[in-house]
């Protein structure tokens, strides 16, 4: 190898001409002809990243997205020489090829970016017909404790608590204008209705003795989970 040193013997441009050679490149490089050029010319089959076109199929690449999936089940299959991703239907469980879009809302989900979970289905029909789908709260048919009774049925528990006591309050004997229950209905929840699990008073008693402190979250998961 020759330890000879190569000196440029070329041209040197001056100052000047450096700087009309950098504005000229710089208009060039911002103008949109250029831009359109450069996009061409590294677009499609082109592009370093060719992959035969799979993103106009919508078919999710196993070596882009199986990684990218970490939260759930996945395995590589070969559909018309690609080597697609398969995951699982959230309700039937069998195994299928989601499209592109599907995986990348699930990506979003589990990057934090949103909150809908974007579960995988292999059907309308299994969306509709699963459990968990559109469900945050509460799982489907899940009923809440005012889906027991209505507004109405709790106005004549309300007219027979006070009908009861004689319309006095029964912790000082004023005149009662409140029914109240006993014990929380978040604890007694099938005994709302009953008039015994009632009782009448007035506002002032009410605010004193009305068991608020029994009905907070903390004392109602203490019970529960005692």
């Amino acid at each position: 190898m020759s330890n000879r040193v190569h000196h440029w013997t070329g041209k040197k441009h001056s100052e000047e001409t450096k700087r009309k050679m950098s504005l000229s490149a710089l208009k060039r490089s911002s103008s949109k002809e250029y831009i359109k050029k450069l996009s061409e010319a590294h677009r499609g089959s082109k592009s370093h990243s060719w992959k035969g076109g799979v993103s106009k199929l919508g078919l999710p690449l196993y070596d882009t997205y199986a990684c990218q999936l970490w939260a759930d089940e996945t395995r590589c299959v070969f559909k018309d020489n690609l080597k697609l991703v398969e995951d699982k239907c959230t309700k039937c469980r069998k195994w299928f090829i989601p499209t592109i879009d599907a995986v990348q809302n699930r990506m979003k989900f589990l990057n934090e970016k949103i909150t809908s979970e974007c579960r995988f289905y292999c059907s309308e029909e299994c969306k509709e017909n699963c459990e968990v789908f559109g469900q945050y709260k509460y799982p489907k048919g899940y009923k809440k404790l005012n889906d027991y009774y209505t507004k109405s049925e709790l106005d004549v528990w309300r007219k027979e608590v006070l009908k009861r006591a004689g319309y006095l309050c029964e912790y000082c004997g004023e005149k009662a204008n409140i029914s109240h229950h006993v014990k929380p209905k978040k604890l007694e929840p099938f005994f709302v209705l009953d008039p015994d699990y009632g009782m009448a008073c007035c506002k002032e008693c009410h605010n004193k003795y009305g068991h608020r402190d029994e009905c907070s979250t903390r004392f109602l998961a203490s019970k529960i989970c005692a």
